[in-house]
C-alpha cells in the first residue's frame, strides 16, 4: 500500500527555535499510529506543522506524494483532519451543526455533503443527538461528535491530539475501538498518554524525545520495559 504521509528530515518550531529535529517517517492508509512520549517531546508540535500551521525550518512533508508547502489551507484540509485535545464547548451549536462543519473545505451544500454528514453521524452513533446543544452533552459524547466531524470532512488522514484524556475508561475504550476499526480506511495517528490503550489498539509506535524519533515500529518492538524506562524514567510492571 503506498505512502500518504511521508516526513523528510523535519526541523521546526517557535520563534528561532526548532522543537522538532530533523523528523523522518512514512506511513500508509490502514495504519493506527501511536505517538508515544513525555510532555515536551514534540507530539502537538509535530500535528501543528502537519497541519501547516507551524512554519518548518527545513525539511519536507508529503501529503499523497504532493508537498505540504504546495497547497493551499482548502486542499490540504480535504486531506488532513485534525481532533484537538477536548475543551469545553461553546453553546450555540447542535451536535448535527458542528459535525456539518467537516464539509467547510468543499463549499458545496450538496447531496454529497449531506451523505458525508449523515454516515458521520451514524458512525458515531449520534443520531439521539443530533439536535442537542453540544454544551449539553457528555465530554465522551463531545468527543466522538468531533471524530464524527473529521470523518464528514472525508479527508485520508485523521491526526488526533491526546483523543482519550479525561474521559472515563468506558469512553476511552470506546474511541480507541472506533479509531481502530476507521484505520482499516485511513491512515490514524494519535497522540496518547495511556499505554495500556496503545497496547490494546495501535499497531504502530512512534516515540519521541526532546524532539526526535528514538524508536519506531510495532507495539512488541516498541513498548519494551527497557524502552518505556529510558524515555518516560518510569518502571513498566
Amino acid at each position: 500500500m503506498g505512502d500518504i504521509l511521508e516526513i523528510q528530515g523535519l526541523c521546526a518550531g517557535y520563534g528561532h527555535k526548532d522543537i522538532l529535529k530533523d523528523i523522518t517517517f512514512r506511513a500508509s492508509r490502514g495504519q493506527f499510529i501511536s505517538l508515544l512520549g513525555p510532555n515536551g517531546s514534540g507530539k502537538t508540535t509535530l500535528f501543528l506543522a502537519l497541519l501547516g500551521i507551524l512554519k518548518i525550518s527545513s525539511g519536507n512533508i508529503f501529503l499523497n506524494g504532493q508537498p505540504l508547502s504546495s497547497m493551499s489551507p482548502k486542499q490540504m484540509a480535504k486531506i488532513v483532519s485534525f481532533i484537538p485535545q477536548v475543551s469545553s464547548p461553546v453553546k450555540g451549536f447542535t451536535v448535527e451543526e458542528l459535525v456539518s462543519m467537516g464539509r467547510h473545505p468543499y463549499g458545496e451544500d450538496s447531496s454529497k455533503d449531506r451523505r458525508a454528514i449523515e454516515e458521520a453521524i451514524k458512525k458515531m452513533d449520534l443520531s439521539r443527538f443530533r439536535d442537542k446543544d453540544i454544551s449539553r452533552i457528555s465530554g465522551g459524547e463531545y468527543q466522538r461528535v468531533l471524530i464524527a466531524r473529521a470523518l464528514a470532512q472525508g479527508t485520508d488522514i485523521m491526526l488526533l491530539d491526546e483523543p482519550t484524556a479525561h474521559l472515563d475508561i468506558k469512553y476511552q475504550i470506546e474511541i480507541a475501538q472506533m479509531l481502530k476499526a476507521f484505520a482499516g480506511e485511513k491512515l490514524i495517528i494519535g497522540a496518547f498518554h495511556d499505554i495500556n490503550l496503545v497496547k490494546n489498539y495501535a499497531d504502530r509506535v512512534i516515540m519521541l524525545r526532546s524532539g526526535t524519533v528514538v524508536a519506531d515500529g510495532s507495539v512488541p518492538q516498541i513498548l519494551t520495559p527497557e524502552l518505556i524506562q529510558d524515555v518516560f524514567n518510569v518502571t513498566s510492571i
